[in-house]
């Protein structure tokens, strides 16, 4: 009996060539991290001109077909859908914000997180959108 050693070749792919250099002129821009390359990019909505409003009348516990019906005659056209989800899922946000810290609605105001951040670098009196009534109002 005779045994026989079988060569065995394995090919290797080669590999692509990847013009590194437009990733890495990409991720030297500060809007743009090594994550992915839309971090930080938030993309339009038909809501986004009327947010303003729509989170006010949402803080007075108006219904969403009033809110729809007001937004409406300034120009809305997108679906009542968007508008519904957009709602439920700030009433949701301000409920569990209540529940977990134990407050009343009466007596908190909601404010943006980022103007909040502003505080920790700049006076109140420089932040746009921010005034003292907030401030004194939680103290």
């Amino acid at each position: 009996m005779s045994y026989f050693k079988a060569e065995v070749t394995i090919k290797v792919p080669e590999k692509p060539q990847i013009d590194e250099r437009q990733t890495v002129t990409r991720y030297l821009d500060e809007g743009i991290t090594a994550i992915h390359g839309n971090y930080s990019i938030k993309r339009k909505s038909i809501l986004d001109q009327y947010l303003g409003e729509i989170n006010t009348l949402i803080d007075k516990c108006i219904a969403s077909t009033v809110i729809e019906a007001n937004i409406r005659q300034k120009g809305y056209t997108g679906s009542s859908s968007t508008l519904r989800n957009y709602a439920a899922g700030r009433k949701k946000l301000i409920r569990s914000s209540y529940n977990a810290n134990n407050m009343k609605p009466e007596n908190t105001q909601i404010v943006e997180r980022k103007l909040l951040i502003r505080l920790l670098f700049k006076r109140l009196e420089k932040i746009k959108g921010l005034n003292s009534g907030y401030v004194e109002r939680q103290a």
